[in-house]
């Protein structure tokens, strides 16, 4: 049995409340009712019913209240809201969370950040829980502009309030959501979760757009995608961006991850970045 903290409560409640307005209630039998007068999704009624939980319990849940969960209570609230396996994983750990006793050990980010500016495959950094970059090679810092003094080193900062950055995607909204969605997997393993809702209020302050993708029940684990950028100088690129988490062992330690970005086969981007290369010697 676990009992969701309190720093966790309200990112619950909001999830919880996505996922079942997101489910048209015709799709899992429920027929249409005046009673719902438009509201979307499922009432909570319907989903204790699908679930087989008591709307006692699970409504205390929603609301954010400290209860006693189990396993099993958490599958059938998962299945009845039809969450995927990220989804699935992220509700878990929303609840099951348990603070890391032992401090960060900063000799581990001086050692990955070494790694990184080492790195020649492609634009690599290293970025930590909020998508602050630690650390970065010369590739990177040419291709996104990394070293500037009037650039946030925040790449969430950057996508959703740097019109250049954004200009600079071919495909923003694909990565603006992908961002936040592994952003939100992050929180629920962070070290601080404190410190990432300090984050993530200062950018629903600042960006409505991020408040609106992050007010979704959208979550994902950080997995290889191919980002396309119109570049000034350098043109066309296709990168395939690769997160490389630490070991179990070192995720003791720190939440940092590298990225690594190869450039696609046939798109011309190992071109271009041999002519950064050049420009960079």
């Amino acid at each position: 049995m676990a009992t969701n903290p309190l720093g966790s409560r309200a990112e619950l409640r909001n999830f919880l409340r996505a996922a079942r307005a997101r489910i048209d209630p015709a799709q899992v039998g429920i027929p249409h009712s005046p009673r719902r007068r438009g509201k979307p999704g499922l009432r909570v009624e319907d989903l204790c019913s699908i679930a087989g939980v008591g709307l006692t319990w699970y409504g205390a849940l929603e609301a954010g209240k400290p209860v006693s969960v189990s396993r099993r209570l958490l599958d059938a609230i998962a299945d009845a809201l039809r969450l995927n396996d990220d989804e699935r994983h992220y509700l878990f750990a929303l609840v099951e969370y348990k603070e890391p006793e032992r401090a960060p050990d900063t000799s581990v980010r001086q050692t990955l950040a070494r790694v990184v500016r080492e790195i020649d495959l492609g634009p690599s950094m290293l970025v930590d829980e909020c998508w602050n970059v630690i650390a970065s090679n010369t590739l990177a810092d040419y291709v996104y502009d990394l070293q500037s003094p009037a650039q946030s080193p925040n790449l969430l900062e950057r996508t959703f309030l740097d019109d250049t950055y954004r200009t600079l995607h071919l495909e923003w909204e694909f990565v603006a959501r992908a961002l936040v969605a592994s952003l939100k997997m992050n929180y629920a393993h962070a070290r601080s979760r404190t410190d990432v809702e300090a984050f993530v209020a200062r950018m629903s302050q600042k960006s409505r757009e991020f408040r609106d993708v992050w007010d979704k029940p959208v979550v994902s684990e950080l997995r290889p995608k191919v980002m396309e950028l119109d570049h000034p100088t350098l043109g066309r690129l296709c990168l395939e961006s690769i997160g490389l988490d630490q070991s179990e062992r070192w995720r003791a330690h720190a939440d940092d991850t590298i990225l690594v970005q190869v450039p696609v086969p046939g798109t011309g981007t190992r071109e271009a970045l041999d002519r950064a290369r050049a420009i960079l010697r």
